[in-house]
This record gives structure tokens, C-alpha cells and sequence, in this order.
């Protein structure tokens, strides 16, 4: 039998599911929306990141996702992930 604080520590993970990635040819920089649950916490929700050609992660309001994807689609076909 596991401990307490192990199992509690199992129970309460945070969880990150990718729903979307868009990539924009001009700029090369990936849009992500994901889907965060953390029970501990409290947290259900969806956020919009941005990746830099550097690396970076930012995270941006849903306008500026869904205006950079609109964006985005015009030079290419559709998203590269989509759940």
C-alpha cells in the first residue's frame, strides 16, 4: 500500500493535453492551444502559447491566437495537430 502523500501526489498531477498547433511559414513561429487540469490547484482551462524561432514560450490571449492562426492558414493547408 502506497502512502498518503504518494498517493495524493499521483491523484493531483497537473495534466497538459495539446489540442492545436498551427505553424506560420513567414514568421516560423508555432501556435499551441492546450488544455491544462490541475485538481490540486483547481485549474480547467484552455491556454494559447506562442513559440519563438528562439524557443520561447509566451503565453497570448485567445484574440491574438485565433487572429495569428487565421493568419497562419493563409499560406498553408490546416494545422498540423488538431483534437
Amino acid at each position: 500500500m502506497m502512502p498518503f502523500k504518494m498517493r495524493r501526489q499521483l491523484l493531483t498531477q497537473k495534466t497538459m493535453k495539446l489540442l492545436e498547433v498551427h505553424e506560420d511559414p513567414r514568421s516560423g513561429c508555432q501556435l499551441f492551444k492546450i488544455h491544462e487540469l490541475d485538481p490540486f490547484c483547481k485549474i480547467d482551462r484552455v491556454v494559447y502559447r506562442e513559440k519563438s524561432q528562439s524557443g520561447w514560450f509566451k503565453e497570448i490571449s485567445p484574440e491574438d491566437y485565433f487572429q495569428k492562426v487565421r493568419k497562419a492558414d493563409v499560406g498553408s493547408s490546416d494545422c498540423l495537430i488538431k483534437r
